[in-house]
C-alpha cells in the first residue's frame, strides 16, 4: 500500500512537469466522459429506472389480443374474472383514461385524469404524499354500475395541489366539481408520480360486470410468482372464458408485457441506446488519440526509463508506475467530466424537445451515474494507458543511455500508432454514415404528405360531459358554438370532431361488410373511427376522392352513412367501387363503456388518406361518421381555420365558450402547423446529435492521421534525407508519404464499412424511405473521409519533400 501511494505522489509530480500536455488530456477526456455521463443519465432515467414504483420489474401490463394480432384493453367483465381467478398476482388493478372539466376553483379548467380501481395505487406500490388512497369498495364493480355509481372521492397530482390549492394541507377538506359532479379530495400523490403520462385527477372507476364486448379497462398486475407461471395461468383463464362466452371471447387471447417495456417505446429505446453507443465510440476515439499522444510522450522519457531499468527496476514495476500516472489522468478527466455532464443535463431542457425528456424520474447525476462515470474513467485509463505503459517499460537500455532510439520508437510502437489511426477512421466512418442515413430519413419523413393543410389552423379540446349533455343537447351546443365562432372576424371556417390528424388518439370499432358471411363481433376487424361535423373536411382541407361529404341532413333520424379513406378502400374493397356499399358497425354509446347493436351504414364518399398518428409512410384505414349520428364521445376537438390572426381569434374563442356556458372551458390551444413541425422535433434533435458526434469523431480521426504521419516524417527525417541524397525526387518522397497515409485510411474505411453494415440491423428499424445499407450513402461518407484524410496527410508529406539532405544527414 505504501508503494501505491508513492506511485500516486510520483505520478502527480510527473504530470506537473508537462502541465500543458496533462491539461489537454484532462480536457479531452472531460468532454468525452462528460458527454457519456450526460447520455447515460438520460438512459438511466428513461430506460433503466423510468418510474419510482416499488419493484417495478414485478409489474405486468395485461391486454386482450384479437385473432388478427392487435391488442386492446380488457372488457370490464373479463377484467373482473381475471382478478377473481388469477393466483399468480398479488394485485390486479384497472384504469381508463378520462378528461374532466373541473370547477369549484378560481375558474373552470380542463384536467386530464383516470378512473381507477381502488387497489390501483397499492398495486403500483405508490403511497400518497398527503392523505389516503382509495379504500376497498370505493369503486363499483357490478352489473348495475354506471357513471357516478362509485364513491365520489378523488386523489390529485402534486402539481394540481400546488397550482390550484397553493400546496395547503387543508386541501383534504376541499371539494371539486368534475364534469358537474362533486368529489371530495382524499389524497395527494407524490411529486414524481406519473403513470404512462402526467394526469391531474384520479377517481374510482365504475365497471359493468355484464359488459364483455366493449374493451376499455387497461390492466396492470403485480407478480407474486414468476412471469412464466403467470402467463401460463392467464392463458388457461383466457381459454376458460372463451368456452364460457364464445360470442364475445372466441378468438381472443391475453398478452402480458413487462410494464417497463410498455412505458418505453421500442424504437425510442433503440434510438437512445444508439446515441449512447455513438457517444461511446467518440470516447473510444478520444482514448486512441490520447494513447497516440502518450506514446509520443513515452519516447521523450526513454532515457529516464532506461536509467531506472539499469538501476534494477523490474519491467512490471515500470508498467505499474506508468499506469498509475495514466489512471490519475483518467480520474481527473472523469472529475471534470462529471461537471461537464451536469452542465449538459442542466442546459438540456432549453435545447432538447420536451417530449424527448418526458419522464417522472428526474434526470440528474445520481449515485448510479457517478459510479458509471467512475467505471468509465477506469476503463478509459486502461484503454489509452496500456499501450504507452508497455511501450515505455520496454527499453533498449544501452541504446537509450547512448542517446539512440529505444525500442519504444521501433516497429512495434509504430504499428500500434497506425492501428489506432485505422480504428479512428473506422469508427468515424460508422458515425458519419449513420448521421447521413438519419438525415436522409428525416428528409423523407418531412416529405410525407400529411393529407391535410395544417397552416393557419388552430385546435383546442372540449369536454361535453354526458352527465350534463345528452345527445340532442350536445348536438345543439356544438352547432350553436360553431355558428358563433364562424361569425368571428378573421375566422375562415370551423369544425368539430372526435379526433384530429397527428394526435394519435383514435377510437377503433369492429365492422364488417354487409355483403360477406356474417361474423361475430369478436371476429370482425377493427378500424379507426372518427365522428366529424359536415365542415370537417373543408376546414382541414382534406381532399375528396369520390362521392360526397357529410351534409346538414345527415342527422340522427336520417339513414346512417360513413365516409372512408383511400387506405380503407385499398384494403377492404381492392379494385372495387365502394360507393353505395353498406357496412355493419358497432359504435360506442354516449356515457357508457359499451357498443351499440349492429348499425348498417352506407359508404357515400371516399377521402384522401390522413395521418391520424405520428408521421409514417403508411396511412391506416379510417372511417368517418357524421357527428350528429355518432354522439358517443364526451371529448371533442374544436378546430378553426383563420386568416393568419390566431392572436386575435383565441381570446374571442374563450369568451364565446364562457358566454354560452359558464361551466365550460376550452383546453390548450395548439396551432396545427406547430403540431406538424413538432412531429419531427425528436428526429431532428437525434439527427443533430448524431451529426455532432460524427463531426467530432471525424475531427479526432483527422488529428490522429495528421499526428501519425507528422511523427513518422520526424522519425524518418534521416532516412528521407539519405534517399534524396541518393537521387529520390521531392515528388517521389511526397507520393510515398501520401501513399502511406492513404493505405491507413483505406484499411480504416474497409473496417468502417463492415461496421456500418453490422449496425444496419438496428438502423433499419427506424429509417424511413432509405436502406440502412444504402451504397451511395456509405460511398459518399467514405469518399469524404478519404478526401479529408488526404488533406491531413498532405502537410506532413509537404514537409517531407522539403527536407534538406545535408542537414538531415548531419543530424543523424
Amino acid at each position: 500500500m505504501a508503494s501505491f501511494f508513492k506511485d500516486i505522489g510520483f505520478g502527480f509530480r510527473v504530470l506537473s512537469r508537462s502541465p500543458w500536455i496533462s491539461l489537454w488530456v484532462i480536457l479531452t477526456l472531460a468532454l468525452g466522459i462528460g458527454a457519456n455521463s450526460a447520455i447515460y443519465s438520460v438512459v438511466d432515467a428513461m430506460l433503466l429506472h423510468p418510474v419510482d414504483y416499488a419493484d417495478p420489474d414485478h409489474l405486468l401490463m395485461l391486454r386482450e389480443r384479437e385473432a388478427q394480432g392487435t391488442s386492446y384493453p380488457a372488457s370490464p367483465a373479463n377484467f373482473l374474472d381475471w382478478r377473481a381467478q388469477a393466483k399468480s398476482f398479488s394485485g390486479i388493478a384497472g384504469w381508463s383514461a378520462a378528461q374532466f372539466v373541473m370547477t369549484g376553483t378560481d375558474r373552470p379548467q380542463q384536467v386530464s385524469g383516470a378512473m381507477v380501481t381502488a387497489n390501483f395505487f397499492s398495486t403500483l406500490g405508490v403511497p400518497p404524499a398527503l392523505g389516503r388512497g382509495f379504500a376497498t369498495g370505493e369503486d363499483a364493480t357490478d352489473a348495475t354500475a354506471g357513471p357516478g355509481s362509485a364513491a365520489h372521492v378523488a386523489m390529485i397530482s402534486n402539481s394540481l395541489w400546488h397550482d390550484a390549492f397553493g400546496g395547503s394541507p387543508a386541501v383534504l377538506q376541499k371539494t371539486i366539481q368534475l364534469n358537474g359532479s362533486s368529489y371530495s379530495i382524499v389524497g395527494v400523490l407524490p411529486a414524481d408520480f406519473q403513470f404512462i403520462q402526467q394526469r391531474q385527477v384520479y377517481i374510482p372507476v365504475a365497471l359493468d360486470a355484464s359488459e364483455r364486448d366493449y374493451r376499455s379497462v387497461q390492466t396492470v398486475a403485480r407478480l407474486r410468482a414468476s412471469k412464466e407461471t403467470a402467463v401460463a395461468e392467464m392463458a388457461n383463464i383466457s381459454a376458460s372464458l372463451n368456452r364460457q362466452y364464445p360470442k364475445s371471447n372466441q378468438g381472443w387471447a391475453i398478452d402480458a408485457q413487462n410494464l417497463l417495456d410498455v412505458l418505453v417505446d421500442r424504437r425510442f429505446r433503440l434510438r437512445l441506446l444508439m446515441l449512447l453507443g455513438a457517444v461511446g465510440m467518440v470516447l473510444l476515439i478520444t482514448c486512441s488519440n490520447v494513447a497516440g499522444l502518450l506514446l509520443t510522450r513515452a519516447l521523450s522519457r526513454s532515457r529516464e526509463m532506461a536509467v531506472r531499468v539499469a538501476l534494477g527496476a523490474p519491467q512490471g514495476r515500470l508498467v505499474r508506475q506508468l499506469l498509475t500516472e495514466y489512471f490519475l489522468l483518467a480520474l481527473l478527466g472523469a472529475t471534470a467530466g462529471l461537471g461537464v455532464g451536469a452542465a449538459l443535463i442542466k442546459i438540456a431542457p432549453s435545447i432538447v424537445p420536451p417530449n424527448l425528456l418526458s419522464t417522472a424520474v428526474p434526470i440528474e447525476p445520481n449515485p448510479r451515474v457517478i459510479l458509471f462515470t467512475l467505471a468509465l474513467s477506469l476503463l478509459a485509463g486502461l484503454l489509452f494507458g496500456l499501450a504507452p505503459a508497455l511501450a515505455g517499460a520496454r527499453q533498449d537500455v544501452l541504446g537509450a543511455l547512448r542517446g539512440g532510439r529505444s525500442a519504444s520508437s521501433g516497429t512495434a510502437t509504430q504499428r500500434v500508432r497506425r492501428g489506432l489511426v485505422v480504428f479512428q477512421v473506422a469508427v468515424a466512418l460508422v458515425l458519419l454514415a449513420t448521421s447521413a442515413l438519419m438525415s436522409q430519413s428525416l428528409s423523407n419523413m418531412m416529405r410525407v404528405d400529411p393529407g391535410f393543410v395544417p397552416q393557419n389552423t388552430l385546435a383546442t379540446p372540449m369536454i361535453l360531459p354526458a352527465a350534463r349533455f345528452d345527445g340532442p343537447h350536445a348536438v345543439s351546443f356544438q352547432q350553436d358554438l360553431m355558428e358563433r365562432v364562424r361569425s368571428m372576424p378573421g375566422v375562415v371556417d370551423v369544425t368539430m370532431g372526435t379526433d384530429l390528424p397527428l394526435y394519435d388518439v383514435v377510437k377503433e370499432i369492429p365492422f364488417d361488410r354487409e355483403d360477406t358471411a356474417p361474423r361475430s363481433q369478436a371476429e370482425r376487424p377493427g378500424v379507426n373511427y372518427v365522428a366529424a361535423s359536415p365542415s370537417y373536411f373543408h376546414t382541414l382541407q382534406i381532399a375528396k376522392r369520390a362521392g360526397r361529404e357529410f351534409s346538414e341532413t345527415d342527422q340522427e333520424s336520417a339513414p346512417a352513412v360513413v365516409l372512408v379513406n383511400q387506405a380503407f378502400v385499398e384494403r377492404y374493397f381492392p379494385g372495387q367501387n365502394p360507393l353505395g356499399k353498406r357496412l355493419i358497425l358497432n359504435r360506442p354509446v354516449l356515457g357508457r363503456k359499451s357498443f351499440a347493436a349492429d348499425v348498417r351504414a352506407e359508404i357515400v364518399g371516399v377521402v384522401n388518406n390522413v395521418r391520424l398518428g405520428p408521421l409514417t409512410p403508411e396511412a391506416q384505414p379510417t372511417m368517418y361518421g357524421p357527428l350528429a349520428q355518432n354522439e358517443w364521445s364526451e371529448r371533442l376537438w374544436l378546430t378553426v381555420r383563420h386568416a393568419g390572426n390566431a392572436g386575435l381569434v383565441v381570446p374571442e374563442l374563450r369568451q364565446a365558450v364562457s358566454q354560452m356556458d359558464s361551466e365550460q372551458s376550452i383546453g390548450q390551444v395548439t396551432q396545427l402547423e406547430t403540431r406538424f413541425s413538432n412531429q419531427f422535433s425528436e428526429h431532428k434533435f437525434q439527427m443533430l446529435l448524431m451529426a455532432c458526434f460524427a463531426a467530432l469523431a471525424t475531427l479526432l480521426a483527422i488529428i490522429g492521421i495528421y499526428g501519425v504521419n507528422s511523427h513518422s516524417v520526424t522519425q524518418r527525417r534521416g532516412e528521407i534525407g539519405l534517399r534524396m541524397a541518393l537521387g529520390a525526387s521531392p515528388g517521389a518522397v511526397m507520393r510515398e508519404v501520401m501513399g502511406s497515409g492513404a493505405r491507413l485510411t483505406g484499411v480504416g474505411l474497409a473496417l468502417g464499412i463492415a461496421g456500418a453494415l453490422a449496425a444496419s440491423a438496428v438502423l433499419r428499424t427506424f429509417l424511413v424511405g432509405i436502406s440502412a445499407t444504402d451504397p451511395l450513402t456509405l460511398g459518399a461518407a467514405a469518399a469524404l473521409l478519404l478526401l479529408i484524410s488526404a488533406i491531413a496527410t498532405y502537410f506532413p508529406a509537404r514537409r517531407a519533400m522539403q527536407v534538406n539532405p545535408s542537414s538531415a544527414l548531419r543530424g543523424e
